[in-house]
């Protein structure tokens, strides 16, 4: 097949060249020559070294025309990784995220839903694949806080509709509720960790959370007791020893609630506590935080409380030292703070009570 056509128009020939990926030919150019001979030798020179470039207004027009298609026309997702392809083989730009029809026009709030569900979500099943940690309690609680986000927008905006805009008017709208700064961004966790995830996977083009700021704020202060006051406040009768001795564990150790609730028997040793479990409720058992095990300093008296609440255990020694009256599940671990606040009443009111006579 010939590889190129030309013609006379008026007293100039004219050539069009095919384009040997296409099978088309390009636009008729021409050659400048009136002669026949003149005009193939043009063509033979321009089938060995290519077209001569265009001028500047030619390739104005030409460029004014993708540009115009590329807004206007509806791409598939063939179409539109075939043309980022290309732009990534002519060296415009280094790498592109290929498109897939569809992932993108999930309602956000089932995407939301679905990446906290413990059980389903490939976010979790990656982390975990990764041996990284991630409990259910904390996915539970992030989806519990998706209701916030479905409340402000409704259940009708799509993933691929989701801009940094909107999400800046969804933080002013939390701010304006009176929620605290921490607060605030807790909430908005549950959202751009979901989108940060889809964006890195390639379901969003463009990252919706790019650029979002956080609030910043001081946290309320915490008041702390004095040595006078810890001392009246475990004088005074506790409703439950259980509380009582939590409480003076986490005092004298630093144990977060999790890693007292865990202890058993096994990880108390003579002068020290073996800190190897931590546990929450979706979760059970589960590894201390950070997945480090450690060995923290434990005085003789709080041990001695200890060994004294393991033997009221109505399931033995080889059960939690914090039992409950499920035989593998410790007690409730807001009973902990609970028992502290009512062991602080008490005290205010025996102190009042001293006063008045």
């Amino acid at each position: 097949m010939s590889r190129y056509s030309i013609f006379k128009r008026g007293k100039i020939y004219y050539a069009q060249i095919k384009n040997p990926e296409t099978g088309k030919y390009f636009p008729a150019k021409s050659t400048g020559k009136v002669d026949e001979s003149e005009a193939l030798l043009v063509v033979s020179d321009w089938l060995h070294n290519g077209l001569p470039e265009k001028t500047n207004l030619q390739q104005s027009i030409d460029i004014n025309t993708i540009y115009y298609a590329l807004r206007t026309v509806q791409l598939n997702s063939d179409e539109i990784n075939k043309i980022s392809d290309l732009m990534v083989a002519r060296g415009f730009i280094e790498s592109v995220v290929p498109v897939s029809d569809g992932a993108d026009a999930e309602l956000i709030t089932s995407f939301l839903k679905n990446f906290w569900d413990y059980d389903t979500s490939p976010y979790v099943k990656e982390k975990l694949a990764y041996g990284q940690s991630i409990g259910k309690r904390y996915c539970i609680e992030m989806g519990l806080k998706v209701k916030y986000f479905t409340d402000y927008f409704g259940e009708e905006l799509r993933l691929k509709d989701l801009t940094r805009a909107k999400l800046e008017e969804f933080q002013f709208h939390l701010k304006g509720k009176g929620l605290s700064a921490r607060f605030v961004n807790i909430i908005m966790n549950t959202i751009t960790i979901p989108v940060r995830w889809a964006h890195l996977k390639g379901t969003l083009r463009v990252n919706p959370v790019d650029g979002l700021r956080r609030f910043s704020g001081r946290p309320k202060q915490r008041g702390i007791l004095t040595p006078k006051e810890v001392e009246k406040v475990f004088k005074v009768k506790w409703k439950d020893d259980r509380t009582r001795v939590a409480n003076l564990v986490a005092m004298t150790t630093g144990l977060r609630q999790g890693e007292i609730l865990a202890l058993k028997l096994s990880d108390i040793k003579k002068d020290r506590i073996l800190v190897r479990h931590a546990w929450s409720y979706p979760d059970g058992l589960k590894s201390p935080k950070n997945g480090e095990e450690r060995v923290v300093p434990l005085l003789p008296m709080v041990r001695e409380e200890l060994l004294k609440l393991i033997e009221k255990s109505p399931w033995g020694k080889s059960g939690f030292i914090f039992y409950s009256t499920i035989k593998d599940q410790p007690f409730d671990g807001k009973q902990l703070l609970r028992g502290l606040k009512n062991a602080l009443i008490d005290m205010t009111i025996t102190e009042n009570d001293k006063e008045d006579t």
